[in-house]
């Protein structure tokens, strides 16, 4: 579903369009693209790894412990379910 050859295509060029990322061909196998990370694309990266976290704090701030494990763990076989 999300690993759509289609949609990592267009993901791709539109994080290349953003300097986020750039390619480069593989040494090995032309037909291949390696990927690297720009300085903007690694600063953006930190940036949204640093709500990703506040947003899980405030989230799960209310929950017990017991709650905290069974949401994640209900959030861990979901993700492996999507990418299946």
């Amino acid at each position: 579903m999300f690993t759509d050859p289609n949609n990592i295509a267009s993901l791709v060029k539109r994080m290349e369009r953003a300097n986020l990322i750039y390619r480069k061909d593989d040494s090995k196998d032309k037909r291949k693209k390696i990927l690297f990370s720009t300085k903007l694309g690694e600063q953006k990266r930190k940036e949204a790894k640093k709500v990703a976290e506040i947003l899980e704090t405030q989230t799960l701030k209310s929950f017990s412990p017991k709650e905290k494990k069974i949401f994640l763990e209900t959030l861990g076989r979901m993700s492996a379910y999507l990418n299946a």
